[in-house]
């Protein structure tokens, strides 16, 4: 019981990660309810910031993220990707995603196709010419 109570509280305190959120903010209320099925109730932006939360809480050494923000709008991915990088800065992330946008969180890109594979470093010039 104190373990489920302690996961409880350390499930919260990861969401606090999320408070420049507003949606985040609307979420955490209905987490509180006696309502059963609210996870049902929630969009596919919120689930995936609810993910972003208990991935912290895991405290993991990589993520591997599959089109964890395809959901998000750009506020709410800059929100998910900096809490992350805080709250787990030794943690190794790695996205999969097809929203350019994602790049700007990352030091290396690896581009994965029929006719070529190659490792690049991610700059400032580079997102330029592709965002």
């Amino acid at each position: 019981m104190i373990q489920q109570i302690n996961k409880y509280n350390g499930f919260f305190q990861a969401l606090n990660a999320f408070k420049d959120s507003k949606t985040m903010q609307k979420i955490i209320p209905m987490l509180h309810s006696d309502k059963k099925n609210w996870g049902s109730s929630l969009s596919g932006g919120e689930r995936q910031l609810i993910s972003f939360a208990r991935a912290i809480l895991q405290e993991p050494k990589v993520i591997l993220l599959d089109e964890s923000t395809s959901a998000m709008d750009n506020d709410n991915e800059a929100i998910a990707y900096r809490a992350l990088k805080k709250a787990l800065p030794e943690t190794t992330l790695i996205s999969i995603a097809h929203k350019e946008s994602v790049l700007k969180y990352h030091q290396r890109m690896f581009i994965l196709s029929n006719n070529e594979n190659k490792e690049t470093e991610v700059t400032k010039k580079k997102l330029g010419l592709i965002l």
